[in-house]
């Protein structure tokens, strides 16, 4: 994913500094596509010509933006699942120019856990249907009535 680098400094800016949440700066973005060029998956059947939530979410998590490589940041399995900061090994020395400073993505990192130990918060409180032993993997074959969804009612 190659962002522009006014970009990526806009989005940070627009996170920790205006405060804004990552549905605010995503309208932003969409509204403005010249100005804001979204990038291009690898994959053309994905590219959609718009800014999607992930790849905002991608640029206010990446520690490169402060000139260090760091490598081992995704699982190789289990879906390439972020790995713990601690198990992420970094350069010694800034590999390039930094884009934003690390008290910047710091302060992205931290609005971001606090984001996500309330949704995980929110998440642990619901009934889903796998808590009632029905499987949701990819090889599951139901069929939802119209209307339902795995947390309505008529699915559970």
């Amino acid at each position: 994913m190659l962002v522009p680098d006014p970009v990526v400094k806009m989005i940070l800016h627009d996170d920790v500094v205006n405060r804004l949440t990552i549905t605010a700066i995503l309208e932003k973005l969409n509204g403005n596509l010249d100005a804001y060029p979204p990038p291009l998956s690898p994959d053309p059947k994905r590219r959609t010509g718009m800014w999607g939530r992930s790849s905002v979410w991608e640029i206010l998590h990446n520690p490169k933006y402060s000139g260090f490589m760091v490598w081992n940041r995704r699982q190789r399995k289990r879906g390439g699942r972020l790995n713990p900061p601690e198990k992420w090994v970094w350069s010694e020395e800034p590999t390039h120019e930094a884009l934003v400073s690390q008290e910047i993505l710091d302060s992205a990192n931290l609005k971001g856990i606090k984001r996500d130990n309330v949704t995980r918060r929110r998440a642990a409180t619901r009934t889903t249907a796998s808590t009632h032993g029905v499987s949701l993997g990819e090889d599951c074959r139901l069929t939802l009535p119209a209307g339902a969804t795995p947390h309505s009612p008529s699915y559970l």
